[in-house]
């Protein structure tokens, strides 16, 4: 009988291609409508989109990102660890999972680059006495003995996105600080990229698989060249995942 009267559950849905955009080009403006803060969080919400991260997984990160790009094109990855996450207290051992993604946004700008410079330019830098991203503070600064919470995440995304891509109030409703990691693993479900390959890239194993203890950053390698298939269509326009399944394919 309680079961019966349950509410139905409604996943947050996924970010869309012009809110992605929308966001990278927010965070590399230079515009004095574009505060640093209110970037600093815009490139939060990219690392945690490309790396297929929870917001409070990211947020608890405890070592400053990297950049293995290429000199000229820029093209390349954002790559950090993380030794708590959701399922670290499962591990006997203590691992640093793998961080990874794409440092080049859909819209071809460099969002990862921009957001180490503005993160560079606060005095902002993951240690264990600081977390990746730290929540906002009052007075305009940041409060850097602690860190952003997922709700604090969801009412800021809402707002920004409101203001630079035009949301409305009934699609603002769906999205939340669930919807950053739901992403590009939806993406992948719906380009055809098979179970296993969005298992590794969601950071996710097998009960029991002991493989877990070799996780390393090389086994990240397959599925991000997957993933790059994947973000390549979107950005030419062959590949419209806010499309429905049979108008997802634009072009051969």
């Amino acid at each position: 009988a309680s079961f019966s009267r349950k509410a139905e559950v409604r996943k947050r849905h996924p970010l869309t291609k012009d809110e992605l955009v929308a966001l990278e080009r927010f965070l590399v403006s230079d515009s004095a409508d574009c505060t640093l803060r209110d970037r600093t969080l815009a490139g939060f919400i990219l690392f945690c989109v490309y790396c297929r991260l929870r917001v409070g997984d990211a947020a608890r990160i405890a070592r400053e990102p990297t950049l293995d790009v290429d000199r000229d094109s820029g093209e390349g990855y954002i790559n950090a660890g993380m030794y708590e996450h959701k399922t670290s207290y499962r591990v006997q051992n203590r691992l640093c999972l793998p961080v990874s993604g794409a440092a080049i946004g859909v819209s071809g700008l460099r969002w990862a680059s921009s957001w180490l410079e503005l993160r560079a330019r606060q005095g902002l830098s993951a240690s264990t006495l600081s977390p990746l991203m730290p929540s906002p503070a009052i007075d305009n600064t940041w409060d850097r003995h602690r860190r952003l919470e997922t709700s604090e995440c969801t009412i800021w995304l809402r707002e920004v996105l409101i203001r630079v891509s035009g949301l409305t109030s009934e699609r603002a409703e769906g999205v939340g600080s669930h919807s950053l990691k739901a992403t590009l693993l939806s993406w992948s479900a719906k380009f055809g990229l098979g179970a296993a390959t969005r298992r590794r890239l969601g950071g996710h194993v097998k009960p029991k698989d002991r493989s877990l203890k070799e996780y390393s950053r090389d086994e990240l390698a397959g599925p991000l060249l997957e993933l790059d298939r994947v973000l390549r269509s979107v950005a030419l326009g062959v590949f419209d995942p806010d499309s429905s399944r049979s108008g997802r394919w634009k072009r051969d």
